[in-house]
């Protein structure tokens, strides 16, 4: 939803200073893609005719315009050197987030910058991050930038995706270039009872290695101390200045492993040899007479003997590493590296999803296609799912219709060999008879958070619908992580549809919960969602995002158990990302949740004749009881009015009849479904009121007004609906 896309995963080591005659001069074609151009404030930075920033206010001494000229060299020796988007990520550094790229700071998201959008500088360089990320893929899709030549792959290396069982755990070494766009994080996230960890590559790369590294150095217009990130010499990660790109000091040694070709009448035509972890590879050797002798430098990283018809040596992956082969004859000897590497992860070979709703957009089909493929793909920890192109065979869905969806992605990792691979998948709009929710999950308690932990957790029944709403002010004093999980405690999969939305962070409470209830409204009057597959002893991320200071969160679900289950929601405030966790009681607990209320809906006829009294229809007046009896809901913030009015015109004259929303507790918003219209009111006060709907009405004229309206969080209700003409 959000999530929401954001994933992820050099052979040259550079040195930036903020002396900018300290920086190599890139190639000309490069230098001509990144510009720096004036902004109506400030300063705009583009890549290949693309915007990156704008940058619009000064930090640590340096104005916006030299921020961006300053991120501009940066990135011209980067982009020269062969930058690829899964190399650039974010992190956090004290108040502000730093957008790197290979280990690199390239520019900073400060909180006066961020404060100019409106929003918390984590968004802002997010946004950042999307664009530098776009803007590479389309440079290098296209050949526009200058940069290393690609190394030459042994062909024994190279290999279509296949499965393959291999042990866990990373392995040194860089990763094999992927391209283009990362995707969204994994949804799925496997669990041991009692875990608090998923299992390494369930979340996002980008979030999962957060590490805060101290106060914000530098305001606007003051100068900054020594060692403020944005003007500091910045060196790549594990790189120290000057020292020879890793290919090269590679390649040096491998040739350093094998004395000179012509000093030997033995000769295997290679210097290197990639293996496959758990796989064997054949070398042909020349030259020499007599039996060949092996033996290998590395033993616990591969095996080598002699193969079949004594001209060959066959080498066998035992773990990821280096190792030394050397072949001998007689007093003749000579020798190859081999460097044993596990596949970056495997694909599923066909993938099926399903979505619900009167039409499924486009973008609906193409989300749930990418997070099937996500979900179903097999990674070794520290591997990341790239999107090598858009999508073919996305489009918009009537109910029963289904498409194939082709996703081109690659999987790449540190010291892993890449996968490439487009993976079908089948997306069906599914028709789900209607029913009747059977319970509100109502996570507001404490509506304002001052301290971390699990916020709420609630029981999805298998009998009928759940509907969950959620709204919660950070009152922290710091950024907090948000999470909602949809958890699995039973060995057997589940299948839920999911229906709703919602909005936030915004400092703004009331716009947070309206802006909510406005996308659930719209969502489940057309029952647009999608259908989740939560395996066995796993959790869905539902939920993700970083809120800010004083920031609200809000949103309303509805999950309806299809298969399997019973579920568990659990709503999570913590410092970073976090994970679900699987006690034992964990059903129960749920099941005992205070702020649990049945049958969350209420339905009210109403009759207006023109010229009598006017019609009021309280919304929000009389709580509802949780099912223990041990709790009411003032506001019935979550619950859904199905309203009827007959109207009826008995005059001699056409006469106008009016629908107007009267706050009645203070400040309020509202949004309603009008004779099968969405319809928004404005946020006002008591005692103003807003009109939501006008007719007409003959002499003698009868009709029915329908009317949908739902308590949303951030809002004082009970309001009043008032019919009158």
């Amino acid at each position: 939803m959000h999530g929401a896309l954001g994933l992820l995963s050099v052979a040259v080591a550079l040195l930036l200073t903020t002396s900018l005659t300290a920086f190599e001069t890139p190639p000309r074609s490069v230098e001509s893609l990144i510009k720096v151009t004036a902004a109506p404030v400030g300063a705009r930075l583009t890549l290949g005719a693309r915007v990156l920033a704008i940058f619009r206010t000064a930090n640590a001494g340096l104005t916006a315009v030299e921020r961006a000229d300053l991120a501009a060299k940066r990135l011209e020796l980067l982009v020269a050197a062969g930058l690829r988007p899964h190399e650039v990520r974010i992190e956090p550094r004290g108040d502000q987030w730093a957008l790197l790229a290979r280990g690199t700071l390239v520019m900073l998201a400060t909180e006066a910058e961020a404060a100019e959008r409106r929003e918390v500088p984590e968004s802002t360089a997010r946004r950042w991050l999307e664009n530098l990320r776009a803007a590479l893929a389309h440079v290098r899709s296209r050949g526009l930038a200058d940069g290393p030549a690609p190394a030459r792959r042994d062909a024994a290396a190279i290999r279509t995706p296949r499965p393959a069982v291999r042990p866990p755990g990373p392995e040194p070494g860089r990763a094999t270039p992927g391209t283009q766009a990362p995707i969204v994080e994994a949804r799925s996230i496997p669990l041991d009872a009692g875990s608090s960890r998923p299992e390494t590559g369930s979340v996002r790369p980008e979030t999962a290695t957060l590490k805060p590294q101290g106060r914000n150095p530098g305001a606007p217009g003051v100068r900054s101390s020594p060692g403020d990130p944005e003007t500091e010499p910045a060196k790549p990660e594990n790189e120290p200045a000057k020292r020879a790109p890793r290919s090269v000091r590679l390649a040096t040694a491998a040739v350093a492993a094998a004395p000179p070709s012509e000093a030997s009448p033995l000769k295997t035509g290679i210097r290197s040899l990639v293996v496959p972890y758990g796989e064997t590879r054949t070398v042909s050797v020349e030259g020499g007479d007599g039996p060949l002798q092996v033996r290998i430098e590395g033993d616990s990283v591969a095996a080598a003997e002699v193969g079949p018809g004594r001209t060959a040596i066959t080498v066998r992956g035992l773990n990821p590493g280096r190792a030394v082969v050397r072949v001998g004859q007689g007093e003749a000897e000579t020798a190859f590296a081999v460097w044993v590497k596990k596949y970056a992860g495997s694909f599923p070979p066909a993938a099926a999803a399903q979505v619900t709703g009167d039409l499924a957009p486009g973008s609906l089909v193409r989300r749930v296609a990418i997070e099937r493929v996500l979900d179903e793909t097999r990674r070794e920890p520290g591997a990341s799912l790239e999107l090598l192109g858009e999508p073919e065979g996305v489009k918009a869905l009537g109910r029963g219709a289904k498409t194939t969806v082709q996703v081109p992605v690659s999987i790449a990792g540190e010291g892993m060999l890449e996968q490439r691979a487009t993976v079908r998948v089948e997306v069906q709009n599914i028709a789900l008879p209607s029913e009747e929710t059977r319970v509100l999950l109502y996570s507001n308690n404490p509506e304002s958070v001052r301290e971390m932990g699990t916020l709420f957790e609630g029981l999805v029944p298998q009998d009928g619908p759940a509907r969950l709403l959620f709204h919660h002010q950070n009152r922290l004093g710091r950024m907090m992580t948000f999470q909602i999980f949809v958890v699995n405690p039973r060995d057997s999969p589940a299948d839920v549809q999911l229906v709703g939305g919602e909005a936030g962070p915004f400092i703004d409470p009331v716009q947070a919960g309206h802006r909510a209830g406005q996308r659930y409204l719209s969502a489940i009057q057309q029952d647009l969602g999608l259908v989740a597959r939560i395996p066995g002893r796993s959790a869905r991320v539902l939920v993700n995002v970083r809120v800010g200071r004083d920031q609200t969160i809000s949103g309303i679900y509805t999950l309806r158990i299809l298969g399997g289950g019973p579920l568990v929601t659990q709503v999570v405030a913590s410092e970073g990302p976090a994970s679900p966790t699987l006690p034992p009681n964990l059903v129960e607990r749920a099941r005992l949740e205070p702020h649990t209320y049945p049958t969350p809906q209420k339905s009210q006829s109403y009759e207006y004749r023109v010229g009598q009294r006017w019609a009021f229809i309280h919304v929000g007046r009389v709580p509802i009881q949780s099912g223990g009896k041990t709790r009411r809901l003032d506001g019935n913030y979550g619950v859904l009015y199905r309203v009827t009015v007959e109207l009826h015109n008995p005059t001699d004259t056409a006469q106008t009849v009016r629908l107007l929303m009267s706050p009645d507790a203070g400040l309020a918003r509202g949004v309603f479904i009008i004779d099968g219209q969405l319809i928004e009111a404005p946020q006002i006060s008591p005692p103003i009121e807003a009109e939501l709907w006008k007719k007409k009405l003959e002499p003698g004229e009868r009709r029915r007004l329908t009317i949908e309206a739902m308590p949303v969080g951030g809002s004082n209700y009970p309001i009043s609906l008032v019919v009158r003409s």
